[in-house]
């Protein structure tokens, strides 16, 4: 009988389970009930029902263990081997002799439970067919990382450069949970000063390593235990890693450290696939315990003198080895998993963002998320608890510039960006102190909010024409709708869609007769009392114009119009004005719109 512990979460459990079990007592012989303690195998899967299955199959009957857990039938049953072979010897086949009969975005029906079990034990016969017995072993190969096994309690290894090239010589840096690995000594000094936001370590020191360039993707039994394993994969790549190898490893012995690191890839389908091995020193007996020290190879030698090749030999046939898991933190595959072609251009552009408030910090953040590799940030202000609200930074940065506070926060969070410079001052002061800076940036966003500022801005860019386009965002009342304002380098200006008090030409929103600003008990302090969500969209829209703009998508002057829905708009005591229902003529809400720049002179939506 079905267990009828499915939880009262699952009201379909029950009954799903009893049609599944007339449906296998009506279709086949032999079937039995698997009992309770048959499922402490399963461990991780909370079985709550199973049966064994006998199935005909071409290499005869196989007997399969259907297992349906707490959760179904909202998920698949999982089907095993009885008579599981040994781990590794079959792909698709979990320690516990679970078969991967189906991948983990497919959904099953649940209101046709046994149409579930017929699909997952066709699976895993098809599975069972085309791969007992040595069979596909190009699902090892195209599916390493699924099967590569670390050594227990070996640290991860985080690489940071291009998983693809030549075979070469790389650095790597032992930290306390992680190893580091890229191609120079500054580069993982510069990721760790991001990360760790107080600085590198003091010292801080990189050891020897190497990045070998597989010819194809290993199967379980090439997997490198020992390190004559190493040497005879290296040997079969050729004369140029084997002395790679004899290279990084005569190199290490004679600095005296414990260990080296090699980076394994091999390219699939799939793309780049990373492993990682580390040769260790010879463990050397003392009162019964066990240390790295000096072995009989080196005795006779000065520290460091010792011959290249008798070095070598202390890693590669004295030495342990321990096999690694390898996360790629390389910057295309943060951004996009090594699939967006966008990603080698945008990290070279260098962006300054004027005005780090509640428009110009969530631009900034979502530019950095989407792959830009070098900003600044200029913003003379400190962070207020009025700010909190709609900001990216949070209560640890009140009282603090928020140039800093958001510089420290976009490195640590994206250590593998080239730079994001704070600056705390105005626009004004920072142009005074380096020129340079805005003059050779690809793009400059302003979200200062003050005519006085980007007017005298827009002068500037008239005045020196610099090589970048400068994108003006701002929003109107109560977040309802935004602008976001593309001015291409040496082209229109700002000050030629806008009055000489910086008024839009073309507003969006009518707030005639309902208070668009508040003001705190204090002179002069005058606020707008919405929120992120509100101003969420005029955040995108304008991320999305910066990015066309950096890709060279967008070449012209612009202006792309975020409207708010009607009730939004309506509930907070504005309405559309005359000027854009004249303009959408027709869906005035909820839109985006692109017109030339200035808008009311030929411009069309």
């Amino acid at each position: 009988m079905p267990d009828s512990t499915g939880g009262s979460f699952n009201s379909r459990w029950g009954e799903a389970v009893a049609e599944v079990e007339r449906w296998l007592m009506q279709s086949a012989d032999k079937i039995r009930p698997l009992k309770t303690q048959e499922f402490r195998r399963f461990k991780g899967i909370r079985v709550r029902s199973g049966w064994r299955v006998p199935v005909k199959s071409s290499r005869g009957e196989v007997a399969f263990e259907l297992l349906l857990c707490d959760q179904f039938p909202w998920r698949l049953p999982k089907v095993a081997l009885e008579n599981a072979p040994e781990f590794l010897s079959m792909p698709h086949l979990e320690h516990n002799g679970v078969l991967c009969a189906a991948p983990n975005e497919v959904q099953g029906d649940p209101a046709r439970p046994v149409s579930q079990v017929q699909y997952v034990l066709r699976q895993a016969l098809r599975l069972y067919e085309g791969c007992a017995g040595g069979g596909c072993e190009n699902d090892f190969r195209e599916e390493l990382l699924s099967y590569w096994t670390a050594t227990p309690a070996a640290k991860r290894v985080r690489f940071i450069s291009d998983p693809d090239g030549p075979s070469r010589e790389i650095v790597f840096w032992a930290g306390e949970l992680f190893y580091l690995a890229g191609e120079s000594h500054e580069a993982l000094g510069r990721w760790v000063s991001h990360f760790s936001r107080s600085g590198k370590p003091d010292p801080f020191t990189t050891r020897q390593g190497i990045f070998l360039a597989l010819d194809q993707p290993l199967v379980p039994s090439e997997y490198p235990s020992r390190p004559t394993d190493l040497t005879d994969l290296v040997g079969r790549l050729g004369e140029a890693e084997e002395r790679l190898l004899m290279k990084v490893a005569a190199k290490t012995a004679n600095t005296k450290a414990a260990q080296f690191l090699v980076v394994l890839s091999a390219r699939t389908q799939h793309g780049a696939a990373l492993t990682a091995v580390t040769a260790w020193r010879p463990l050397k007996a003392t009162w019964g315990a066990y240390r790295r020290g000096p072995s009989a190879l080196e005795k006779g030698f000065r520290p460091g003198r010792m011959p290249p090749e008798r070095a070598a030999r202390l890693f590669l046939q004295s030495g342990t080895l321990k096999r690694h898991d390898v996360e790629r933190a390389d910057p295309a595959w943060i951004h996009g998993r090594g699939r967006d072609s966008r990603q080698a251009l945008l990290f070279k552009k260098n962006v300054v963002v004027l005005g780090c408030g509640s428009v110009g910090a969530p631009i900034a953040v979502m530019l950095a998320q989407a792959g830009v590799g070098g900003i600044t940030l200029v913003d003379p202000d400190a962070l207020s608890w009025a700010n909190v609200g709609r900001h990216p930074l949070g209560a640890q940065s009140i009282g603090k510039k928020k140039a800093n506070e958001l510089s420290a926060k976009l490195l640590a969070d994206y250590p593998h960006m080239r730079f994001c410079e704070p600056r705390p001052k105005t626009w004004q002061e920072f142009h005074a102190e380096g020129p340079d800076t805005l003059q050779h940036a690809d793009l400059i966003i302003s979200a200062i909010g003050s005519w006085s500022s980007e007017g005298s801005l827009d002068e500037w860019h008239q005045l020196h024409k610099p090589a970048a386009d400068v994108l003006y965002a701002w929003t109107e009342a109560n977040a309802c709708a935004g602008q976001a304002v593309l001015i291409a380098a040496a082209d229109e200006s700002l000050a030629s869609g806008m009055s000489s008090f910086g008024e839009p030409g073309l507003q969006v929103t009518d707030w005639s007769g309902a208070p668009d600003i508040y003001q705190e008990p204090a002179c002069g302090a005058i606020y707008q009392p919405y929120g992120p969500i509100e101003l969420a969209q005029t955040i995108a829209t304008s991320s999305e114009l910066a990015l066309d703009a950096l890709l060279g998508a967008e070449q012209g002057s612009v202006v792309r119009f975020w409207a708010g829905r009607s009730a939004l708009l309506e509930s907070a005591g504005g309405k559309w004005t005359k000027a854009w229902e004249d303009v959408c003529s027709g869906e005035v809400g909820g839109v985006v719109r692109q017109m030339s720049w200035p808008p009311l002179q030929g411009g069309g939506a």
